[in-house]
């Protein structure tokens, strides 16, 4: 390509980056190093100075390893990994899964839906962290997270599955259940155009280009890139379609010789036509495979009365700069996500009869409601609901540290607002409008998170570090809510929480190559808005919820040599006010129990042996015990997971072959009787394969062509349990949906 043509269009980048950013006028920032969004002290730095990095000769094949520098149990998943596993739609849940101690299952395909939702070690979405380039985002109402929403695989650098709560400076609500790392890629030295052709199962497609300037000299050494995705599948399941675009730009620019500036935007639009599973009789007479939906206009499964449409973006803005013996970074940060929703009142049911929605059922007149007047719905009609939720959240993380000798001295605070508002209207699909009701709601939340922290590395000899800290943790929830219907009744929640939560943790060099850690720290959790304020769904101040205080105690160790990469550890969470989803209730309420005194124990080990000649071996396993003093079941928490795979990379040829096994778990409860729905154990096989030809007719730089094929074994098995139908009250579940394969091609100009 010509120069003046990467000019150009280097130009037209900057002016993007640069316009979408003031226009939304959001900006953010990350804090250690460019190209990591972890925390001080976790994989991109930490340990002893002298031993600050991994030995070269360590094997660079597995697909997560943990890092000699880390203090509490830890996988890394590589770029290299989720580029040549996963298409490039993938979410982090799906790279997240092949961690030890994790699940997830694909249930649409990669990248295809939003649920189900990443487990940790039987701590459900809502009770560990997901953090962005170091920042925390979730819904407003009960910290859960649409995992499809934000970075897709293809602009991801890294992935970081610590089980651990962190030292004082890990920012976010809920750290006792470990924090997931979602880490962008940086761009590349060099200028040039990448594209990516994506075809799969269920006519699954994408198409993405991605413009890297390269350094450029004229404009202070900036680097930045910019890249576009758009994919489209008809699903797994029949009629469960999702579209979705993408755009993600990042870049970093030295200000002087002291100070970097990082900027990054991104927007995303989704629009899928979503099912919430499907009963057992419903997938036995479906072949094994949840039913998904139809063009039936009465049925609770109707294509056009099931959908969602999610926009989002998020934007930062970062400067780091090093004075001497201090080093300081800042992240200003936006974040929002718009969710319009579409659901008929018995969703996966196997019958067009029609429950009773929000106190409406049968034949009835209505007068005077949102505008209309004398409309009768009938009771044959198809009806449900609408919901329109908007989120967003502003937020600075600061963090000083200063160098003295061996030591380290940090400090920073993390300052967070997210408000929430939401409706919920009772609505007619048949007769095409919304009718007056008692259920329906409108409420407004908001939260105000404050955690200032201070910690301290002692370092008495080169292989030993010593870390002390203490987070201040104070979070204000405000909830507003209002009724319409027969009269309009208004309700109140408001509550503040405190909690000074200490942590320590130990890190020793037994050799350059061999590490062993003790951790512990306690965990803090309150009540939130969705679950606080609301009880048997009526709102109001819900005080059979307190908050949640945990205490953490975990030791590990870390060996890597010219072969090996290996790590284990032991851990013990105590929790002494479990609060945990147990699935979806009638009405698309979430459903919460309260599991009371709570016990996590347990051991994770993973490890990859380089045999040589381009092949290695790649291994985990993890046992899980749990313990109630209610005798109340832990839900989506197996006693066993395990992974076992053999892995190639010589020249430019790749493979790899994993199967991941998740042992049986309680999915949730269903039925008059709240009886335990038990999810058997599955095995999912996955294939990889790519080759990479350079300088093709002189002008390619790179082209790369994989291949991807999942569940290799063909299996059928439920992997999740998303609550109960509202009529009989049947199980909804999600199932595999057998041997799927993606071809991607990458080219780079």
């Amino acid at each position: 390509m010509k120069k003046s043509r990467i000019n150009l269009i280097t130009q037209l980048l900057l002016t993007t980056v640069f316009s979408t950013t003031v226009a939304q006028q959001a900006f953010a920032v990350d804090f250690n190093s460019v190209t990591s969004g972890v925390p001080l002290g976790s994989v991109t730095s930490g340990s002893s100075a002298d031993y600050a990095s991994d030995p070269s000769s360590a094997p660079n094949q597995a697909p997560s390893q943990a890092s000699l520098t880390t203090y509490e149990p830890q996988s890394v998943v590589s770029q290299k990994y989720i580029n040549n596993f996963f298409t490039g739609n993938a979410t982090y849940s799906d790279v997240a899964g092949i961690t030890p101690g994790a699940v997830s299952a694909p249930i649409n395909g990669y990248g295809g839906s939003d649920v189900p939702t990443l487990s940790i070690h039987g701590f459900q979405d809502g009770q560990y962290n997901v953090l962005f380039d170091g920042i925390p985002f979730a819904d407003g109402r009960d910290q859960t997270h649409h995992q499809n929403q934000f970075m897709m695989a293809s602009d991801m650098g890294s992935e970081v599955v610590d089980r651990g709560p962190g030292r004082a400076d890990t920012v976010g609500l809920a750290t006792f259940g470990g924090t997931v790392y979602v880490n962008s890629k940086d761009p590349l030295q060099n200028a040039g155009i990448t594209t990516r052709l994506q075809y799969g199962s269920f006519n699954t497609r994408l198409f993405g280009a991605e413009f890297d300037t390269g350094d450029l000299k004229n404009y202070g050494d900036t680097r930045a890139y910019l890249d576009v995705n758009n994919s489209q599948s008809d699903g797994a399941y029949a009629l469960n379609t999702v579209r979705r675009t993408n755009v993600f730009g990042k870049l970093i620019k030295p200000i002087n010789d002291n100070n970097t500036i990082t900027m990054v935007g991104m927007v995303n639009d989704t629009f899928q036509h979503a099912i919430q599973g499907g009963t057992p009789d419903g997938i036995a007479a479906n072949g094994g495979v949840t039913p998904g939906l139809n063009f039936n206009p009465s049925s609770q499964n109707a294509y056009g009365a099931n959908h969602d449409h999610f926009t989002s973006y998020m934007y930062y803005i970062q400067l780091q700069s090093q004075y001497g013996k201090w080093s300081f970074d800042n992240k200003l940060f936006t974040t929002e996500y718009t969710h319009t929703n579409l659901q008929t009142a018995n969703p996966g049911g196997n019958t067009t009869d029609n429950p009773t929605v929000n106190g409406f059922t049968g034949t009835q007149t209505v007068n005077s409601i949102n505008g209309l007047v004398n409309f009768t719905q009938n009771g044959t009609d198809l009806i449900g609901n609408t919901s329109l939720t908007q989120n967003t959240t502003y937020g600075d993380v600061f963090r000083g540290k200063y160098s003295f000798g061996r030591d380290d001295l940090g400090m920073g605070i993390w300052v967070n607002r997210q408000t929430e508002q939401s409706n919920q209207y009772a609505t007619d699909f048949t007769g095409g409008y919304q009718f007056g009701a008692s259920g329906n709601q409108l409420w407004f939340n908001s939260y105000n998170t404050y955690q200032p922290y201070v910690e301290y590395t002692w370092r008495p000899t080169k292989n030993l570090e010593i870390t002390p800290g203490v987070k201040y943790d104070m979070i204000n929830e405000d909830q507003l809510a209002a009724y319409s219907g027969a009269g309009t009744v208004t309700g109140y929640g408001s509550a503040t929480y405190h909690a000074l939560l200490p942590s320590l943790d130990i890190h020793y060099y037994l050799q350059k190559n061999w590490t062993i850690y003790a951790q512990a720290a306690e965990g803090f959790l309150p009540p939130l808005a969705k679950q606080a304020f609301r009880a048997n769904n009526v709102f109001g101040v819900n005080a059979n919820l307190n908050p949640q205080n945990t205490k953490n105690l975990q030791l590990g160790t870390v060996y890597k040599a010219n072969r090996y990469s290996i790590s284990a550890d032991t851990y013990f969470i105590n929790n002494n006010n479990l609060t945990q989803s147990a699935g979806i209730g009638p009405g698309g309420y979430t459903l919460y129990t309260n599991a009371g005194n709570t016990n996590f124990s347990g051991l994770d080990t993973e490890a990859t042996y380089k045999v040589g000649y381009g092949y290695s071996l790649y291994g985990n396993f993890s046992y899980e015990r749990t313990q109630s003093a209610a005798s109340s079941p832990i839900y989506n928490a197996p006693v066993t997971t395990s992974a076992l795979g053999v892995l190639y990379d010589k020249n430019n040829f790749n493979a790899n072959i994993i199967a991941k096994e998740v042992g049986s778990r309680i999915g949730g409860q269903w039925g008059s009787n709240n009886s335990n729905y038990t999810l058997a154990s599955y095995t999912l096989v996955n294939l990889a394969a790519g080759y990479k030809f350079t300088h093709i007719y002189g002008y390619a730089h790179d082209t790369e062509i994989q291949l991807q094929a999942n569940n290799i074994t063909n299996r059928f098995d439920p992997v999740w349990f998303n609550g109960a139908t509202a009529v009989n009250s049947n199980p909804l579940l999600y199932t595999l949906f057998g041997r799927t394969f993606n071809v991607n091609l990458t080219t780079t100009f």
